[in-house]
């Protein structure tokens, strides 16, 4: 059974609904909305995969959800870097867009190829909860 695929213009496409007048081929197949493959037991176990012991994978999901309704920018990312951003930040335990500041999804226009990447920005909050984190560094001041 083939999974979703990725078609010529960066999008996702599913499996294509069963049409009983061509002998129960797919006809052509419907691009999967960013939410869908969100929602999709697959995607959920990647992040589970993903995730250290001390982030729950549901709220990592509940949070990347709250992001693009926050930025509705995000959905015209390629799936490639949006969902490459979001295992990034669940493998470094650090949430997205909220209010800690320990990183952020941007969308961000690329030019040169016309399309929107997403990128993940370390926020400072973040890079100081890594550092504390690593165990060798006992403390952090600012002047």
């Amino acid at each position: 059974m083939a999974g979703p695929s990725t078609g010529s213009d960066g999008r996702i496409r599913g499996k294509g609904p069963q049409s009983p007048g061509n002998g129960g081929a797919p006809t052509e197949a419907k691009p999967m909305s960013m939410l869908g493959i969100l929602n999709s037991p697959e995607f959920k176990m990647q992040i589970e995969r993903a995730v250290p012991k001390m982030v729950d994978p549901d709220r990592m999901l509940r949070i990347v959800l709250t992001a693009i309704r926050v930025n509705p920018g995000l959905t015209e990312c390629t799936p490639q870097s949006f969902f490459g951003c979001i295992l990034q930040s669940a493998q470094l335990g650090l949430e997205a867009n909220t209010p800690m500041g320990h990183c952020y999804l941007i969308p961000y226009k690329n030019r040169k190829r016309n399309i929107t990447e997403c990128q993940l920005i370390v926020g400072y909050q973040g890079q100081i909860e890594l550092c504390m984190r690593s165990g060798r560094v006992t403390g952090i001041t600012a002047n």
